[in-house]
């Protein structure tokens, strides 16, 4: 199992932005979420289910 490292996380006003992407036929459900920021470009998450 991967390890997460300690982060500081500093509370900031974002302009967020999300697109999916979506894998396979409907009947698998799988695809990839990403949440990111437009102005400093920062990638915020991603989220792939299956």
């Amino acid at each position: 199992m991967k390890q997460r490292d300690d982060k500081a996380h500093i509370l900031r006003a974002v302009n967020l932005v999300c697109d999916a992407t979506f894998h396979g036929k409907r009947k698998d459900k799988l695809g990839t979420l990403v949440f990111k920021d437009v102005k400093s470009k920062v990638k915020l998450s991603k989220t792939t289910s299956i």
